[in-house]
């Protein structure tokens, strides 16, 4: 990315710290598709549970240029993307992973350019994923599997 932008003539932007977040979220995933059979599934443990995750999250949000229709293009992209597994094959899958394409697709709210529409969305989902977090809890101290 670095080379990247020194080829095009742009402006160096990237502190230190999310160069290596980068590398670091990188090497990870690499380390994961190779070392585990390409299994995808311990990327929530290594890479999303950790601040390197939060600082890359950050400085997305901070340089994004938000567009209206990202949110159409966002939904319409995941939609297609669970038809590649079958959501299709059941309602309730279908229902469940349409829900999470439009939670996905709220994320871009966060970074709207109105302070009002970008703190509001912050609050609820801050507050929507302090509740999902209750939730886990509770069924993981219950004894059962969370998925």
């Amino acid at each position: 990315m670095l080379i990247w932008n020194k080829f095009k003539g742009q402006e160096y932007d990237y502190e230190g710290f999310e160069i290596l977040a980068l590398f670091y979220l990188i090497g990870g995933g690499f380390a994961i598709l190779l070392f585990q059979g390409g299994n995808i599934m311990s990327m929530n443990r290594y890479l999303f549970a950790t601040a390197f995750f939060i600082v890359i999250f950050k400085h997305f949000a901070d340089w994004y240029k938000f567009k209206p229709a990202h949110f159409f293009y966002l939904f319409a992209s995941l939609e297609v993307f669970w038809l590649l597994f079958k959501s299709y094959d059941r309602l309730n899958t279908f229902l469940r992973l349409s829900l999470a394409s439009v939670y996905y697709t709220g994320i871009l709210a966060v970074f709207h350019r109105s302070v009002y529409v970008k703190n509001t969305a912050f609050v609820i989902f801050y507050v929507l994923n302090a509740i999902t977090q209750m939730y886990c809890l509770d069924v993981f101290m219950s004894g059962q599997w969370v998925s």
